[in-house]
């Protein structure tokens, strides 16, 4: 049987374009009883409607990992899916991802991105992501149990005055606190991040062309 997710995707300043594909491409795979909750910073409150009634809006305090904690808190569901806005998600994405929670010990699940569409660069990258998966877990493309972030301690917001220091608690810090109670799992999922690499940023430019997977007409 399909398991209910909540999916969290925190948003800041998005391009609406991208956003709506992101959103589009998670709302044709949502189970049943499945929400995508989409945090926006506090002055956006109010600027956006959702186009879907399982999709709910809400805003929280400045910072990514506050929104993380947000969409977490309100949460409906026991297995909390963690995105970002400037992604795409494959078909079939949510369900690989949590397949592995049939096994209890599971609190985790974390999956690598294609950034540039060239499938050497990729497989460059993913090999490096592979190397890096002991110590980590993707920020825009993982899964996890919502009593063991609870468990855990949850995000800590005052981690984030850098983008490094954002990535060690987002990406590094939980997956220690996470295998503290139980097994993170690699999978083998691909997505596809329209933001760019590194110092490549902006790279999202070149994608609007490119098939999506059932855009909605607004958030």
């Amino acid at each position: 049987a399909d398991v209910p997710v909540s999916v969290v995707m925190p948003a800041h300043h998005e391009d609406l374009e991208v956003m709506n594909r992101a959103v589009g491409s998670l709302l044709v795979q949502l189970p049943p009883e499945s929400e995508l909750i989409i945090v926006l910073s506090p002055e956006e409150c109010g600027s956006l409607v959702g186009a879907d009634d399982r999709i709910r809006i809400m805003c929280a305090p400045e910072g990514k990992l506050n929104a993380r904690n947000v969409g977490t808190e309100a949460a409906r569901n026991e297995i909390i899916v963690a995105v970002d806005a400037d992604t795409v998600y494959p078909p079939g994405w949510i369900a690989a991802m949590v397949e592995p929670f049939s096994d209890p010990e599971v609190v985790g699940t974390t999956a690598p991105s294609d950034f540039f569409g060239n499938p050497l660069i990729d497989a460059w990258l993913y090999a490096g992501y592979l190397a890096a998966a002991s110590t980590k877990m993707s920020g825009r493309a993982s899964a996890f149990r919502k009593w063991a972030w609870e468990a855990t301690g949850r995000f800590d917001p005052g981690k984030e005055t850098s983008v490094e220091e954002l990535i060690q608690e987002e990406e590094v810090d939980f997956k220690r606190r996470l295998e503290t109670v139980g097994r993170v799992v690699l999978v083998n999922a691909p997505v596809e991040h329209l933001g760019g690499f590194g110092w490549g940023r902006g790279l999202r430019a070149r994608i609007p062309e490119r098939p999506v997977y059932g855009v909605p007409a607004q958030v």
